[in-house]
Formats: C-alpha cells, sequence, structure tokens
C-alpha cells in the first residue's frame, strides 16, 4: 500500500487566513468557498488520507486506496475510529454517575473526507416545514427545536450551488410533495435497480409515489469524474472510482487546486487556545504524537457534533462557547431503516448505486 499523505495542497503556505477542523461535508464547503475568494485556508483533519493526487489538476491521477472490501472497511475499521483505543461516549444525565456508554458511537468515520466519504450521499432538498420546527414542535415539552433564521426561498439558489458542485442525480417534478425547483438536476437519474422497480410497483399499489431519490454519484461522467459503475458498494464504503461526490473529490479539492488551501492530515485538535473570547491557536498532536499550535485570524469548527463537543469541553472545562448550555446536549444520529423481503425469484438486491 501506498505511504498516505499527511500534508497535501500548497505546502509553502505558512500563514493562514482561516483554519478549518474538520475535512467533512461542512468543513470542506467552509475551505473550498475561503478558498477560491482568495483566503490562505489550512485545513486539519484527525483521520487519515486515502485520496491521491487532489492537488493534481489532471483528473486522471485522481485516486484512492479503497476497494469493495468488507473486511477492510468493516471489521479492519479502515476509516473508523478503534473503539477500545480511541472510544467516544456519551451519558444520558449529567452528574458523578457513569457514562451511559463507551464504545462505537454511531459508525462516524475519521478519516479526509468525514461521513460523507462512506455515505452514499442522498441529497435531498428540506421541506418548507423543517425550517418551522420550533413552531411546529412547541407542543412537545422539553424538547429544544427552533425555527431557523431562514426559510426555503432564501436557501433555494443555495441548494441549486452544492448540487452542482457535488454533482446530483434525480429528476425535477417526479416526487409530488418536493419543494418548487429553479433547474433541474444536473444529472438524470441512473440505472434502475431491478429490486427498486419490484419496490415501487408494490408501493404504487398501496398509493405511494415513488420517484428516482436525489443523490450526489455520477450517473454520467460528471466534473471530470468516471460515471458510477453500480457495484453496490455505495452504503458505507468510500467510492473506489471517485464516481461518489464526496468532499475529498469535489469541494477539497477544488479548494486545494486554487493554490490557497493546504490540509494536513492524521492530525488531531485537542486544545483551543483563547485569549478572553478571542481563540487565538488550535493545538493538535501531529502523526509523530507530538503537541504543535496552529494560528489563523479566524477558525471554523467543522469535526462532527461528538467532535466538535468533546474539542469544546476540552478547551474550556464549561464548554467553550456555551454560554447557552447546549454545547452537546440533545444529540440525533442518522439510523437506518431495514425491511426485508422473500421474493421467489432471485431480484439481485446488492447490484445498484446503493444497497
Amino acid at each position: 500500500m501506498k505511504t498516505r499523505q499527511t500534508v497535501t495542497g500548497n505546502t509553502a503556505l505558512t500563514n493562514f487566513d482561516a483554519i478549518v477542523i474538520g475535512s467533512g461535508a461542512g468543513g470542506s464547503a467552509v475551505a473550498h468557498i475561503l478558498a477560491k475568494n482568495g483566503q490562505k485556508v489550512l485545513v486539519l483533519e484527525a483521520g487519515p488520507n486515502y485520496f491521491q493526487g487532489l492537488e493534481d489538476p489532471s483528473s486522471q491521477n485522481l485516486t484512492t486506496m479503497f476497494s469493495n472490501d468488507e473486511l477492510k472497511t468493516k471489521q479492519r475499521r479502515l476509516i473508523e475510529p478503534d473503539s477500545v483505543m480511541d472510544p467516544r461516549t456519551y451519558r444520558s444525565k449529567t452528574g458523578p454517575k457513569p457514562r451511559s456508554f463507551i464504545g462505537d458511537v454511531n459508525p462516524l468515520p475519521k478519516t479526509v473526507g468525514g461521513g460523507a466519504a462512506h455515505a452514499d450521499l442522498k441529497a435531498p432538498r428540506f421541506m418548507r416545514q423543517d425550517f418551522h420546527l420550533g413552531k411546529l414542535a412547541s407542543r412537545f415539552p422539553g424538547t429544544s427545536f427552533a425555527d431557523w433564521p431562514v426559510d426555503y426561498d432564501a436557501l433555494e439558489k443555495f441548494y441549486e450551488h452544492m448540487e452542482k458542485t457535488i454533482g446530483v442525480q434525480g429528476l425535477k417534478n417526479s416526487n409530488p410533495f418536493e419543494e418548487k425547483r429553479t433547474t433541474d438536476y444536473p444529472m438524470p437519474p441512473g440505472a434502475k435497480m431491478y429490486v427498486g422497480l419490484k419496490v415501487a410497483e408494490a408501493a404504487k399499489n398501496l398509493g405511494y409515489h415513488p420517484f428516482p431519490y436525489p443523490t450526489a454519484v455520477n450517473s454520467i461522467p460528471y466534473d471530470g469524474r468516471p460515471a458510477c459503475v453500480d457495484c453496490g458498494m455505495c452504503s458505507g464504503y468510500p467510492c473506489p472510482n471517485s464516481a461518489k461526490g464526496s468532499p475529498p473529490v469535489t469541494t477539497l479539492r477544488k479548494a486545494l487546486l486554487t493554490g490557497n488551501c493546504q490540509l494536513i492530515s492524521e492530525t488531531r485538535a485537542i486544545k483551543l487556545n483563547k485569549v478572553g473570547t478571542k481563540i487565538t491557536g488550535v493545538v493538535c498532536l501531529d502523526p509523530q504524537g507530538q503537541q504543535v499550535e496552529y494560528k489563523a485570524q479566524n477558525y471554523f469548527l467543522a469535526a462532527s457534533p461528538i467532535e466538535d463537543a468533546r474539542l469544546l469541553f476540552l478547551s474550556d472545562p464549561q464548554g467553550l462557547g456555551n454560554s447557552s448550555g447546549m454545547v452537546g446536549r440533545n444529540l440525533m444520529f442518522h439510523y437506518q431503516t431495514y425491511v426485508i423481503g422473500v421474493f421467489e425469484e432471485r431480484i439481485h438486491s446488492h447490484r445498484g448505486h446503493s444497497a
């Protein structure tokens, strides 16, 4: 296996306008916007970088170390932290009581690209009511839902921008409940899975409305990346040929190609230094386990809900930026619901761009 890169991009950069902690969907998008507007950006990632050629403008040199290997990815935790050596924990109540759980809290990867490297990247837009859960859920006591400060109309053009940036396939007006769209999807839907056709037929008979789900996976060659080959190893696995619009091959790559961005992987942020209310630096453990501090004018925390909360409490016993008392509370993860059906014929449900 090739040696993993720890420093990628413009290695000559030493002074930074911004430091982004985390290279997932949020952090890479921030890095892209800042770098293309002339800001010098440092992206810090605790996990390894399995992507090669991200800073090379030739898409022919864009490769990964991933493969359709269940043993490597799932059992040997290629992209996830070891739950024994690097456990995540939570507790349901504050106080001296033991933690409620110690181990693997949801399969959140620690790798360049974050969770969006192994997600199957379904890409729906919020519906109008999703922006107003504060009002809609106010009847449930003890909850902390809040209305968004913006609505769907204000975000519609940003949805369009990101769909083009990462490459989303879909079919306009196929979902009778979706909000208005100014433009069509950047790509048409890919080939239909046979099992999908069978389930859709049954759903229609029950009065439901099946439709091609918006997904950030190339159905045709797009933005210098190939079309999906429908290998079936999409959900839970990074893409071997970069057909999936994960951050490393979309927003992070675009940031690195500006020459204004540097990525340092296998470098874990352990504390935010501050003077008063101003952040003055990020203390990290480098790949050799030595402490090093990076400084910039601005700092962006995008290391996932668990890691964000952990870093804020490591930086201040009361939780840095925790005047609301909400840091680390009410975290809710994405769980998948599985439906099992028995058919008389072989329907090859493992074949397709998401299975």
